[in-house]
This record gives C-alpha cells, structure tokens and sequence, in this order.
C-alpha cells in the first residue's frame, strides 16, 4: 500500500512539474528544457523555414535589451536567449532552427555573427572580427542571400552609395577599424502592401528596415526581423520591450515616416 501511494505521489509530482515547465517562457528555460522544447520540431522533419517559424512564435515575449551579445567576456555571452535585440533575435533564432540542441545552436553564432575566414589574424570569435552590420552580413555570410532586387521592377527600387561605418564627418561610428563602400538597393516603404506580399515565395525571411537620416552616420539597416508566412513581421521591439508579432504591411504603413523602405533577404540553411 506504502508502495502504491509513493508511486502515486511520484507520478502526480511529474505531471504537475510537467505542465510547470511547459508553461514556462522560452526566455526563462534553461538549456535542458531548450533542448526538450526543440526535440518535437526537429522529429517532425519540416523545412527550415518552418522551424524558423515555429521557433519565433515561442520566442515571442522575450524582453528586449540592446547588445546583450559578447565574446564571453564583460559584454555578455557568444549566445543567449534570456533577452535580445532586433539583430540578435534574427541570429540566435536561426541558430536554434539549424541546430537542435542549445549547445549547437551556440557553435552556430561563431559562423552567423563572425567573418569567416577572420578579417585579421586571430580568433574567429572576437568582437573586432564581427559582422557588426547586418547589410554587409546579407552580402559577406553564405548564409543569408540578399533577393530584394528579384522582388520588385528595378524602376521601383532606390539606391544608395555609401560607406559603412564611416560618418559624415569621416570619423567612425563603431571603434572597429573597417569600413565598407557599398550601393544598396532597397523598395520604398509605398510598395509594401498585400499585392507585394504575393510575390513573397518563402514563410520564413529576413527583412532590414532602411532609414535614410542614418546613412549619414554610415547605416544602410536600421532594425531588422522575420516575415513570416508571407504575412506577420517577428521582431524584437524597442519600444514596446519586448518581441512581438504584427502584420508586417500594417506595420509598414504605420512606420513609414520614420523608415523608408526594406531590404528583403532569404536563408540558405
């Protein structure tokens, strides 16, 4: 009888910690229960943009801090998933959705955030060696293919020659002794509407909002985040504190007097 209740006991514990740590944030596990929360996604053989996706959706509510990302050091760790910014979200969810443990997904950043072969001699993962902007990552990492050209007729388009990092006064915005020249491309936010969503043809993809006040300061992409299903913009907000879903045309349209136009880019996973 003692044995029965015991066992009975043990079971009830195991179904309540079971629904605890299910109704747990994705930003509050730790990477055990990570691991637990990819298994299923993975073991349902989807494509990768549906594990993008998926992964997202989980994500959403994580608090929103700019920079949390370092090399292990006083800036913070290679990878987290407790808090993110905009560009930070976009990486580490792809490193989840290529990789389906915690512990791989952290390897992966070494090749989403770093050059690779390094720019100088040294470490790969170093802060002096990172993709430190995300218009030059579409154009310098295999993963990621900038299509916004393919998009839209090229009379449409708006382009930009510029040099990254480097500020209208000749000075650098970041300490990191690069800089780039570049002619970007990128659609007025006008174009962004339900006709321009049909001709998206992937459910999960990259896109950089473009403001023009900061090309001075030598920045093509000022804030970036997913589309998904051809429909809702995933993005670590600032404002709001947080990663939050929105109909990404609705968005658009209500941000069009601060951005003013977007780049468009797949994942070649």
């Amino acid at each position: 009888m003692k044995k029965i209740l015991l066992f009975s006991l043990v079971f009830l514990f195991i179904c309540i910690t079971g629904t605890y740590s299910s109704d747990i944030p994705f930003w509050k596990m730790n990477s055990n229960q990570i691991d637990q929360k990819l298994k299923p996604i993975f073991k349902q053989n989807i494509s990768f943009e549906d594990r993008v996706c998926k992964i997202a959706e989980l994500r959403i509510g994580t608090p929103y801090k700019l920079g949390p990302l370092g090399e292990d050091d006083e800036r913070g760790p290679v990878f987290t998933t407790e808090s993110t910014d905009c560009t930070v979200f976009v990486l580490t969810t792809l490193a989840l959705a290529n990789r389906c443990t915690y512990y791989n997904a952290r390897y992966m950043m070494k090749y989403l955030n770093y050059y690779d072969p390094p720019l100088s001699p040294g470490n790969l993962v170093r802060y002096e060696n990172r993709i430190h902007f995300t218009y030059d990552r579409l154009h310098s990492c295999k993963y990621f293919s900038d299509i916004t050209s393919s998009l839209i007729s090229s009379e449409c388009l708006e382009n930009v020659n510029m040099i990254l990092n480097r500020q209208s006064d000749g000075k650098e915005l970041l300490p990191i002794k690069w800089s780039k020249s570049v002619s970007a491309y990128y659609i007025p936010m006008k174009y962004i509407d339900d006709k321009f969503m049909q001709k998206l043809n992937s459910d999960a993809l990259g896109v950089g909002f473009v403001r023009k006040k900061n090309f001075k300061i030598g920045v093509v992409i000022s804030h970036e985040g997913f589309i998904l299903n051809k429909k809702n913009l995933v993005h670590a907000d600032s404002i709001l504190g947080k990663v939050v879903k929105t109909d990404f045309v609705k968005y658009c349209k209500d941000n069009s007097d601060y951005f003013d136009g977007v780049i468009i880019s797949s994942f070649n996973f």
